[in-house]
């Protein structure tokens, strides 16, 4: 009988002991008209579920919040909000899919926060007609939603973070001093603005607008900015990090920064109606990259500009330009219309395997070829996820490279070097292709591993016990 007790007792301690570190349970709170509504007539709108998360209080029929965050949950069909929802409090609001739960507000705002400290807004599985705002330190967290507006949308934030995954937008994202990180989604439009908050944009298209950061750090990856009305992509005094990304048909620069550090990778720089690239006395590194059909200069630069396997061409007014030192390794500067600057303005310090097809650049180091035509196919879709100029067959480019100095994948990610004349060895070609390279695709994405949190340990040794429990007292079990 004293073992037994004591086996129970064992039991209850470590079941007390899991429980206390599962945390509080959050209310879920669901909506059940569609009518925009704060009274007691018995049911629960969305905006009385989001006072009774505010206040963890019960509101008419909705339950009580609690401390903390609170779920509130839609149904299908179209939400009128007559009058803007202001948060106070950690709430996620969820709907049954952007297809079939529409909140509506028009041009104006739906949902404001007041930037009470702890306040959240989580946006989840529906459609925003209007706007939505935070304040002061308030987040916001915005996950398979598509926004939509008479003006434009504008998802707008004074301190807080902004996190969009997965959404479309008509209008833009801005934010004061928080950070902004957005992911997989579509924006036409305003573009992305951030006057002091890192800013970081993933597998997004951005159309209609810029992507802006003053003092905050600015990186794309897997990025598209077509068609900002001025510069694509600009900064005053942050750093700029692009990779495997577009800006293409920019008004002004396509890129562009007053005193930040520029690092461009595996990405394309085309038609914009200025400059490529343009920056003030801050460092430049362009690898694996193209500078195409601009109609200023590709690359404007006075501090240090360092080019790797790069295809600078076409452009309007020439190819390089400005008063900082110019280093080119393995990188073609040919066929710019301009006849003031030319492939380059001036000679460049240092080159190493490099081409210029006038004969501008100051190339006179072994291995470098001065004044020939590198036979470059137009801007196309050659494989990978931007587009590039091929080589053409006979193109001097190709083989004349430098293999200490190659790169192990050109910009489409085909690996380098590889044999482009037949004699047998392979050899790194000049610009951002490789000609004979086969474009490698990227592996398939792995589906994260199901690990168990540590609440959710605690349930399954919970029920473990519980199991063990019953079958301890069933009869003709128990040991003799």
């Amino acid at each position: 009988m004293r073992r037994h007790s004591v086996r129970l007792i064992a039991r209850s301690f470590l079941a007390a002991l899991f429980l206390g570190a599962l945390p509080a349970a959050a209310a879920t709170v669901s909506v059940n008209t569609l009518a925009d509504e704060l009274n007691a007539d018995g049911d629960c709108s969305l905006r009385e579920a989001v006072q009774a998360a505010n206040t963890n209080a019960a509101v008419d029929a909705c339950v009580a919040g609690t401390p903390g965050a609170d779920t509130v949950v839609l149904p299908a069909g179209t939400i009128p909000v007559s009058v803007t929802i202001n948060i106070t409090d950690a709430v996620t609001i969820r709907g049954a899919g952007r297809a079939s739960t529409t909140i509506q507000r028009g041009a104006t705002t739906a949902f404001n926060g007041t930037g009470v400290v702890g306040a959240t807004l989580t946006l989840e599985d529906l459609a925003v007609v209007g706007e939505v705002n935070t304040g002061g330190t308030q987040d916001i967290a915005i996950t398979r939603v598509d926004f939509t507006g008479s003006t434009g949308t504008i998802v707008n934030s004074l301190n807080g973070a902004i996190t969009i995954a997965d959404a479309t937008m008509t209008g833009g994202v801005n934010s004061l001093n928080g950070t902004i990180a957005i992911s997989n989604s579509t924006l036409t439009g305003d573009g992305v603005n951030s006057s002091g908050g890192a800013l970081s944009v993933t597998d997004t298209t951005v159309t209609g607008g810029g992507v802006n950061s003053n003092s905050g750090t600015l990186s794309l990856t897997r990025v598209r900015v077509l068609n900002a009305p001025s510069t694509g992509v600009n900064t005053s005094t942050s750093p700029i990090t692009l990779v495997d990304s577009t800006v293409a048909g920019a008004g002004n620069d396509g890129v562009n920064s007053g005193s930040g550090a520029i690092s461009i990778t595996r990405s394309t720089i085309s038609g914009n109606g200025d400059d490529g690239v343009g920056s003030g006395t801050s460092a430049v590194s362009i690898v694996n990259s193209t500078v195409s059909g601009n109609g200023g200069v590709g690359i404007v630069g006075n501090g240090t500009i360092t080019l790797n396997a790069v295809t600078v061409a076409g452009n309007g007014e020439g190819g390089l330009t400005g008063s900082g030192t110019f280093s080119l390794v393995n990188t073609i500067v040919a066929l710019h219309a301009g006849t003031e600057d030319g492939d380059c303005a001036n000679p460049v310090a240092s080159a190493q395997e490099s081409l210029d097809s006038d004969n501008s650049c100051g190339l006179n180091a072994a291995n470098n070829r001065p004044g020939v035509n590198p036979l470059l196919g137009p801007l196309a879709n050659n494989g990978g996820s931007t587009l590039t100029h091929m080589p053409l067959a006979g193109s001097p480019a190709i083989d004349a490279g430098s293999n200490a100095a190659c790169q192990a994948v050109d910009q489409r990610g085909a690996a380098r070097p590889a044999d482009g004349d037949g004699d047998g060895t392979a050899t790194c070609d000049i610009g951002a292709v490789e000609a004979a390279g086969g474009v490698t695709p990227p592996p398939p994405p792995q589906p994260p591993a199901n690990i168990p949190t540590l609440s959710e340990w605690g349930l399954l040794v919970l029920v473990l016990l519980v199991v063990l429990s019953a079958a301890r007292i069933v009869p003709g079990t128990r040991r003799r």
